[in-house]
């Protein structure tokens, strides 16, 4: 007499995993806490060394302020573009609005200091200085609070004195 073949255990464990969520694989689309504040420092950390390498030499005329604040615009820019592509896990999408809403305010501060170049208007220039230094420490602690270590550290000035 032949009996039909026994279906192995483990492949009825494995069909039944399968079946209820994937074997608790979850929603693997959102990004982990640690992978996402990886990329987000990563960006930070290139938009750093790229404002060293442009503030590097001192400005002394507001033509060369002008120019150098228009190379930290675009740095800027760039960084602002490459975080707000990144989509932080639920728990941080929030304080990360946040955090990017201050970098986009201190985006503005170096648009008037431009600005302020171009028309050689010095007071407005060095109050557009005073903006983006006055806000560092919120940009720093809206970092903080979504975990980033590399983003929003002092570094940014507006060129010249």
């Amino acid at each position: 007499m032949h009996r039909p073949a026994a279906t192995p255990r483990w492949f009825l464990v494995i069909a039944a995993c399968a079946a209820i969520a994937g074997c608790g694989g979850g929603d693997q689309t959102e990004v982990s806490r640690s992978a996402f504040v990886a990329r987000a420092d990563d960006i930070c950390r290139q938009t750093e060394r790229q404002f060293e390498k442009v503030q590097r030499t001192a400005t002394s005329t507001p033509g060369q302020a002008e120019r150098q604040v228009g190379a930290l615009i675009d740095v800027s820019r760039q960084a602002l573009s490459s975080l707000q592509e990144l989509e932080p896990p639920a728990p941080l999408r929030a304080p990360y609005e946040r955090y990017l809403a201050a970098r986009e305010r201190a985006l503005g501060f170096l648009e008037d200091g431009r600005d302020a170049a171009a028309a050689r208007d010095a007071p407005a220039y060095l109050a557009a200085k005073r903006k983006v230094s006055s806000e560092l420490a919120t940009r720093l602690q809206l970092a903080r609070e979504v975990g980033l270590e590399d983003c929003s550290r002092p570094s940014l000035t507006l060129g010249g004195s």
